[in-house]
């Protein structure tokens, strides 16, 4: 029997409890397809902001520097284990586990929980073609949560590309960085898209996560060699021992 590891799911609740602090912040919230506009409303009813918000405000931008990247990282360690131990024989299999568990809930969230909340609350009340609005943000999620499951999907297919392809770690890892300066270069070169949740610009903490997965055991295992104990190398000793508690 395969041994659960719960620092993962300790992980994964750290950071969903980030991800509802920082949209719990929103005063604005909109696209090019609609959106809700409460910080103009405040504004034109002269109504001033809360130093508490204010305050929220900078804690949802230190959450936002790194709980994305966090979230592929954590997904890129968990897959790779999977690989290693033969979880997926085939790209068409990785596609169909992952239709079922991350296209399937999005559409189905999104067309009967997402978007009638939306009509309901006036999202698209200055729409001109409403369904059309619904269907472009769902290839183009702009300012819309559910973003990720449609970015994650094509990574976790992208990722197992790389690994039967590339197939060695560095080759991986080259691939991944390449890619995410392209991306890069092109959203200041042209207009920023996000389309599919541009899966691209995070295959690189994807494969972060990978590494973490492969070379983690390597340095636990090189810290391990390190004790307690006086000496020229105590500090090294001591971090040593520290960094392998789990």
């Amino acid at each position: 029997m395969k041994k659960h590891i719960y620092k993962y799911d300790v992980i994964r609740i750290v950071l969903t409890v980030l991800v509802v602090i920082g949209h719990a912040n929103y005063y604005n919230a909109g696209n090019a397809y609609g959106g809700i506009y409460i910080a103009d409303q405040m504004s034109a009813a002269g109504i001033a902001d809360t130093a508490f918000h204010g305050f929220a405000e900078q804690i949802k931008q230190l959450i936002y520097t790194f709980h994305m990247p966090a979230f592929f990282a954590l997904s890129g360690t968990l897959f790779y284990s999977q690989v290693k131990n033969g979880r997926f024989s085939s790209v068409t299999e990785v596609v169909k586990n992952k239709i079922s568990r991350l296209v399937v809930p999005f559409v189905l969230v999104y067309l009967f929980w997402n978007t009638p909340i939306k009509i309901i609350s006036g999202y698209y009340s200055q729409s001109e073609n409403i369904w059309k609005d619904i269907l472009m943000q769902m290839l183009i999620p702009t300012n819309m949560y559910l973003w990720y499951l449609e970015a994650l999907f094509f990574d976790f297919v992208l990722a197992y590309l790389l690994c039967k392809y590339a197939k060695k770690m560095w080759m991986i890892n080259t691939t991944s960085f390449v890619v995410y300066l392209a991306v890069c270069f092109l959203e200041r070169a042209t207009v920023v898209t996000t389309l599919f949740g541009n899966p691209l610009r995070y295959l690189l903490w994807f494969v972060f996560g990978m590494n973490l997965n492969k070379y983690g055991k390597v340095a636990k295992n090189y810290l391990k060699r390190f004790e307690w104990g006086g000496g020229e190398n105590c500090s090294l000793r001591c971090f040593g021992s520290l960094a392998i508690m789990d």
